[in-house]
């Protein structure tokens, strides 16, 4: 741990969701198949699919004698 006369934040701010328009699998042969909820039930899996989220991090250095904290 390093003592500095800076406090650091971190802000994460999540944008735009989306999620994959149909849930797929992949094959024994390593290819991709479009996977429906019967198909899912009967084979034991999970009907599942992807979520993407555009993520911003930031960081940001204050002054810690101006943000004392008790």
């Amino acid at each position: 741990m390093v003592d500095t006369d800076k406090l650091i934040v971190w802000e994460v701010k999540f944008g735009q969701a989306s999620v994959n328009s149909s849930p797929r699998i992949t094959e024994e042969d390593e290819k991709y198949g479009a996977v429906f909820p019967h198909e899912a039930r009967m084979r034991n899996l999970t009907y599942a699919t992807e979520l993407f989220v555009d993520i911003a991090l930031s960081k940001k250095e204050l002054d810690r004698h101006e943000y004392e904290v008790d």
